[in-house]
C-alpha cells in the first residue's frame, strides 16, 4: 500500500507555496454585530471621511446606545438608536 504522501511529494509541492505566510499578513475581519467602540470610530471615520471620535460613541451609550453584555456595540442597533434620537427632536 501506498503512503498518501511522502517526503519528497510534500518538497515538491512546497517550492510553489509562498515563504511568507498570507493569511497572517491581513487584518481579521471585524464583525459588524461586535464592535468595540474604537472600531465603531474608526469604521464611522473612514465612511464619511470625518473623523468620530471614541468619546462620541461613550457619550452615545450613555445615552442609551444598545450595548451588547460584553460592551460591544452592534452596527446596525446603532445606526437604528441614531435614527431614533435623530427624530425625537424634531
Amino acid at each position: 500500500m501506498r503512503p498518501i504522501a511522502t517526503v519528497a511529494d510534500v518538497l515538491a509541492v512546497s517550492r510553489f507555496l509562498p515563504k511568507n505566510p498570507v493569511m497572517e499578513d491581513k487584518p481579521k475581519p471585524a464583525n459588524p454585530n461586535r464592535l468595540t467602540p474604537a472600531e465603531l470610530a474608526t469604521l464611522l471615520s473612514n465612511r464619511r471621511k470625518k473623523r468620530v471620535e471614541v468619546t462620541n460613541i461613550q457619550a452615545d451609550i450613555e445615552a442609551g446606545a444598545p450595548t451588547n453584555s460584553d460592551g460591544t456595540i452592534s452596527l446596525v442597533a446603532y445606526a437604528a438608536w441614531l435614527l431614533q434620537e435623530k427624530h425625537r427632536g424634531s
